[in-house]
């Protein structure tokens, strides 16, 4: 019952999150916080109509997983909360997919986020890069060493497009010998666009709420490990003990969620034979 309204909860908040996010860096809480409420509620509400209250025990237990994994992610400074809360809504409001009802529609999206979340991640960090000429110039010298990986990458790449064209199971073999020749030169650009592009040091005269601590404070027990904003008070006293202070940005990586979950409604076979 109630697909339609859930999908569309879930296309439209993502949608809504994700723009917001791109604008501000930040979750849409409100709108985060209504999602899980409706998915959770919808689902209550059709296993009293139906008396089928695995529906809800469902809804609770992808919930509850996708919110362990989450706070996991979170305490270990890989997500901000706002990227958990996306997570946790879509499990709240899709437990069964979309359509043909199935258990493992959690899982695939799951790692369907992961798997757009690493493209748009490259994507996203290369135009930031393209924005400024010398760390263009930096990134090529960087990168360099690694050209006869990405030419031998290419050539997978393209045996892997051209066996998927032809409906071969085993199209997806070279596409993993295509990322596993890529892993080194992954590991570099993302140490490159951490250090380079997301960490910048500022005078605390510019810090505002909101901003995701760089570095640890020790004397005022700020840590950078956890991804979250500052508040009006610890922005207040950052600015008693230091003149500059390190911030930093990240990927904007809300608008993934809902790029995610189109990719597992259409049925692309990502990883049907992994």
């Amino acid at each position: 019952m109630f697909e339609e309204v859930k999908l569309t909860i879930a296309l439209l908040g993502g949608a809504v999150c994700g723009i917001y996010d791109l604008k501000t860096s930040d979750m849409l809480d409100p709108v985060g916080y209504a999602m899980i409420a409706l998915g959770i509620g919808l689902h209550a509400y059709e296993s009293f109509v139906t008396g089928n209250w695995f529906v809800l025990e469902w809804c609770l237990a992808v919930t509850a997983l996708f919110f362990l994994f989450s706070l996991c992610m979170y305490h270990r400074g890989c997500w901000g909360g706002g990227d958990g809360e996306m997570l946790v809504a879509y499990g709240a409001l899709l437990p069964f997919g979309y359509g043909s009802p199935s258990l493992a529609f959690p899982l695939l999206l799951f790692l369907n986020v992961f798997a757009v979340g690493a493209v748009y991640s490259v994507i996203y960090s290369l135009y930031r890069i393209c924005g400024e000429k010398k760390l263009r110039k930096k990134l090529a010298e960087e990168m360099e060493g690694f050209a006869h990986m990405f030419f031998l990458a290419a050539i997978f790449f393209a045996l892997s497009l051209a066996l998927l064209i032809s409906r071969n199971i085993f199209w997806n073999l070279p596409l993993i010998l295509a990322l596993l020749i890529l892993y080194k030169p992954a590991i570099a650009f993302s140490k490159f666009v951490e250090s380079r592009v997301f960490l910048k040091r500022i005078s605390t005269k510019f810090l505002k709420p909101g901003d995701v601590l760089g570095e640890d404070i020790a004397t005022l027990n700020l840590s950078s490990r956890l991804v979250r904003g500052l508040s009006k008070e610890e922005v207040r006293k950052i600015r008693r003990v230091r003149k500059y202070v390190v911030v930093k940005d990240g990927v904007r990586f809300i608008p993934v969620f809902p790029l995610a979950l189109l990719v597992s409604l259409t049925g692309f076979p990502l990883f049907n034979y992994l």
